[in-house]
């Protein structure tokens, strides 16, 4: 059921989608205190690999020291360049790329060139500023501000379903896009289903009927969980039979939605999960990067994994289809935001995309909300 009964308010403004300074103030107070995505541990195998991406603005490298994942923003203390360039590769040392100077595992100068012209400097006082890091699975994720919690620790009540989800699985689909569209467009596209007979006619068709939503509203994320009961058709059947032929121990859920803030888009089910980033690049770019997963652990051993992986393709179609339909709409929505005279207003069935907008302004400056 949904938890509201009626109209809601729309609480951001029309042009909180476009204004750089608001944008600003979403980066440093949102993406520069949350858990942000870094990449997967498979990217990270061999020692000396590492991973350098960008983070609210900010560079960061993690990379493979011996076996030991390590995080440090990827700015040389000497000169202030970045140490590698942004992208993936596998290096002897972890070396800065403009004067040479290289870095161990608790970002210490290891090795400084000419070190002679350097007479009276203190080497601790030119180390390399870490990053904190937590893992779900094989995702990797890093927080650019201070603490020693973990990503797990921070959302308690979410852990064992991520684990469940996403903590044995294998990684089989990785796309990036980019969109000349705000963040939290895609964002609220996302959460809400009074779109869908407009947006998806072929695919979804029409609205389901409120008690077969799941609704679920938390101060850090939003979830929905599909309740609607298993049919004798063909799909439910083909469902559950993969479930209980594939998996150790089936439980038979259809899927769940849910939305940690400020920028993770969750699909579940126990055969297929997908997590999308969603980065904002500017005020109006964002990049769109979606990962997907299969159990690791499926009865057969490998001829069953990749049988799975077979008949997982068709799902990953579906699923590109119905993102490319929402693609085609969220350029036209940025558009209409930045000309439109009206407040807006949403229905219950949006209730999702009231909890993401009353989260973002409760964490930014005062000035946003008194106006």
């Amino acid at each position: 059921m949904f938890i509201h009964s009626g109209k809601l308010e729309h609480l951001l403004r029309p042009e909180d989608y476009s204004s750089t300074e608001f944008w600003q103030d979403e980066v440093e107070h949102l993406f520069r205190k949350s858990w942000q995505y870094i990449g997967v541990s498979d990217q990270l195998g061999k020692e000396g690999s590492y991973i350098a991406r960008d983070i609210a603005g900010v560079p960061v490298v993690v990379r493979n020291f011996g076996g030991e994942i390590k995080g440090f923003r990827n700015v040389c203390p000497h000169r202030h360049s970045m140490i590698v360039k942004e992208g993936t590769g596998c290096t002897e040392k972890l070396k800065c790329m403009y004067h040479g100077w290289e870095f161990g595992e608790k970002g210490q100068i290891s090795h400084l060139p000419d070190g002679s012209s350097f007479r009276g400097i203190k080497a601790t006082d030119y180390c390399l500023t870490p990053v904190r890091l937590s893992r779900i699975g094989s995702l990797i994720f890093a927080n650019l501000a201070p603490g020693d919690s973990t990503i797990q620790q921070d959302m308690p009540d979410l852990a064992a379903e991520l684990d469940q989800y996403f903590g044995k699985h294998k990684l089989i689909w990785h796309w990036t896009t980019e969109h000349k569209t705000n963040w939290k467009i895609i964002e609220e596209n996302a959460v809400e289903s009074y779109h869908v007979p407009m947006a998806h006619p072929t695919t979804f068709t029409d609205y389901k009927a409120a008690e077969l939503h799941d609704h679920r509203l938390n101060p850090a994320y939003t979830r929905y969980g599909d309740l609607e009961p298993w049919k004798t058709g063909i799909v439910d059947r083909g469902f559950k039979f993969l479930s209980k032929f594939l998996l150790p121990s089936p439980n038979y859920e259809r899927f769940k939605h849910t939305h940690i803030f400020p920028n993770n888009l969750l699909y579940y089910n126990e055969i297929f999960s997908t997590w999308a980033f969603v980065q904002p690049v500017a005020a109006g770019v964002t990049r769109y990067e979606i990962v997907g997963f299969m159990p690791r652990e499926v009865k057969g051993g490998w001829p069953m994994q990749i049988a799975l992986r077979v008949i997982i393709q068709p799902l990953i179609k579906q699923f590109a289809k119905i993102l490319i339909e929402d693609m085609d709409i969220w350029p036209m929505i940025h558009h209409g935001l930045e000309n439109s005279r009206n407040k807006g207003v949403m229905s219950c069935r949006e209730e999702r995309v009231f909890a993401f907008q009353q989260y973002i302004l409760d964490r930014l400056p005062e000035k946003w909300r008194n106006r």
